[in-house]
């Protein structure tokens, strides 16, 4: 099935859904919707449901544009009664979408999501350029690309995840062993922009560019409560900052858990060239910061209401400034067996190794999720710690 062209003064181009929908084997392609975006009209370019469960396998949604809201190719939304919709996209590429005066280049969702083994690929919104996950949803992204998307005026050029309504409706998103690559956003979050909670493992975040702060991920907010980042198994490599967090910028409230996890030529035009943790609490555990650039903590900066605690972990090559940047009411803490190649980063734990060079290899395949930084032979950071779990 193709359907190509369709034009609407309302919402859904090509198909608008009140019960269950599947789409399997189905190009949608230039289709748009225009209208009063108060009215709920111009959103879902291609295809605008409500409610119900929509399964969406093998399919290919191109070109499509909602002219006055959200959802350049699709929008699911809360039915009339208020209840959840369930969504699946499986195997299916989203290409070249556009929600350019709102949020979800590709696709906005609400209620509970699944997707898996698709591509999103330049698509374009004010905010969200592939995907706006949304209203304190449960959402899985897995074994998926979101690459060279865009916001044009606000945050997460590849996904934008919000919280809900009120202050404890948090969002719990899941990526894994995907890829999220190129994208770019004017505001926060070049690739990803987080409220709740958000789990990231298996995966690789690299190009990304930020205009302000956080390069791959900017995370948290002042709105929502109890935001818990987990980033596991993972790398953020050469992700761009014009402020702050050329990897990453974190910004929550609860405790951050970074483990077994490389940050790798990310750069920051003030601050924080791999990572800023301005407040919360976070655990950096089995971790590499190497090569990330910043005039001020090259490879990562601790805000002043905001601790970390370095545990087996490496900090090694920074350019333009030095590792570490600690401002007054900042707290670093070690667990220990921790190596730095200056002595900025207060490291004074049992095994811990101040000034010392972590001879660490090229980033590339080592075997595992990701690329790597290989100690080389001579390399203290060998057997100086346990081994990740």
């Amino acid at each position: 099935l193709v359907l190509v062209d369709g034009a609407v003064i309302g919402s859904g181009g090509a198909i608008f859904s009140e019960g269950d929908l599947t789409l399997d084997q189905v190009v949608l392609r230039n289709n748009q919707a225009d209208g009063d975006a108060t009215a709920f009209e111009g959103s879902g370019g291609a295809v605008f449901a409500r409610g119900g469960t929509v399964h969406i396998a093998s399919s290919l949604f191109m070109g499509n544009q909602a002219l006055t809201d959200a959802g350049g190719a699709l929008v699911v939304y809360f039915a009339e009664d208020g209840s959840a919709p369930i969504t699946t996209i499986d195997d299916s590429r989203f290409e070249y979408n556009w929600a350019g005066i709102n949020s979800g280049g590709a696709a906005y969702l609400v209620g509970t999501a699944l997707i898996e083994n698709s591509t999103f690929y330049s698509n374009t919104a004010a905010t969200g350029g592939a995907l706006t996950l949304d209203f304190g949803g449960d959402f899985t992204i897995r074994n998926s690309i979101i690459s060279a998307n865009a916001a044009t005026d606000y945050w997460g050029g590849g996904i934008l995840i919000g919280g809900g309504a009120l202050q404890e409706e948090n969002a719990t998103t899941t990526i894994e062993l995907s890829t999220i690559t190129g994208n770019t956003a004017w505001l926060e979050g070049g690739g990803i922009a987080s409220s709740g909670h958000l789990t990231i493992t298996k995966s690789s975040l690299t190009d990304n560019t930020s205009h302000t702060d956080g390069g791959a991920i900017h995370h948290g907010s002042a709105h929502h409560l109890a935001e818990a980042l987990t980033v596991r198994d993972s790398l953020l490599a050469r992700n761009d900052a014009a402020g702050a967090g050329g990897g990453i910028m974190v910004d929550g409230s609860e405790i951050q858990q970074f483990t077994n996890s490389t940050f790798s030529g990310n750069r920051a035009g003030v601050t924080g060239g791999g990572a800023v943790m301005r407040t919360g609490t976070t655990a950096f555990t089995h971790g590499t910061l190497f090569g990330n650039q910043a005039p001020d903590g090259a490879n990562l900066s601790v805000g002043s209401s905001g601790a970390i605690t370095l545990a087996h972990s490496v900090m090694a090559g920074p350019i333009d400034g030095a590792n570490c940047a600690l401002p007054s009411g900042g707290m670093l803490l070690t667990a220990g067996a921790n190596i730095a190649s200056d002595n900025t980063c207060a490291l004074t734990g049992p095994g811990d190794l101040p000034a010392a060079d972590p001879l660490l290899g090229s980033l590339t395949d080592n075997g595992g999720p990701t690329l790597t930084h290989l100690p080389q032979p001579g390399s203290p950071a060998i057997d100086s710690a346990p081994l990740a779990a």
